[in-house]
């Protein structure tokens, strides 16, 4: 409960991963990484105790079923929920309206609109949708209009936390020479 309590202070997209909770009363107190690696593959979201107190080992969810980001990490779930239901949204001004050429190229133009937006980074924007220049937040627009139903798709890029950070290091033998 708390962990959920903690996610709706934040913004779509944001992970709990690594985030300072106060709690008191555990029962078992998971030990780093002999307990969490288990839980966390096992699909639950656990926390563990920390020199600075508890944190959240890393924000997953139960489906096991597959690897897709959206269905494995909360915050792109909520991601590409809040991108889902946001343009979802923009677009229901358009509910009613005649099926057009008109009406289809508006659609696209007001979908381009709130994908940049959502693919500003905070504090301007969002920040729920990310990407440059070689792989951008959103692409691949397309409407298509069939009787009375508009179809508006696209392709996106959803935030996903960093989970894991490896280093690599290369130790190489001391070696000197001296002549005297």
């Amino acid at each position: 409960a708390m962990v959920a309590a903690a996610f709706s202070g934040l913004n779509p997209g944001n992970s709990m991963t690594n985030k300072a909770l106060r709690i008191r009363g555990l029962e078992v107190e998971p030990k780093v990484t002999v307990d969490t690696d288990l839980l966390i593959a096992s699909g639950v979201m656990t926390t563990t105790k920390t020199t600075t107190g508890y944190r959240v080992a890393r924000a997953i969810t139960t489906w096991l079923t597959d690897t897709r980001y959206n269905r494995v990490e909360v915050s792109c779930g909520v991601a590409t929920d809040f991108t889902a239901r946001t343009v979802r949204d923009a677009l229901s001004v358009y509910l009613g309206a005649k099926n057009s050429p008109q009406t289809k190229f508006a659609a696209l133009s007001r979908t381009e609109t709130v994908l940049r937006g959502l693919a500003m980074p905070e504090p301007e924007g969002p920040g729920v949708l990310v990407g440059d220049a070689n792989s951008p937040a959103y692409r691949n627009l397309a409407a298509e209009i069939e009787g009375d139903v508009m179809r508006i798709a696209f392709e996106c890029s959803p935030v996903i936390p960093n989970n894991f950070i490896l280093i690599s290091i290369t130790a190489t033998p001391y070696s000197s020479s001296s002549i005297n």
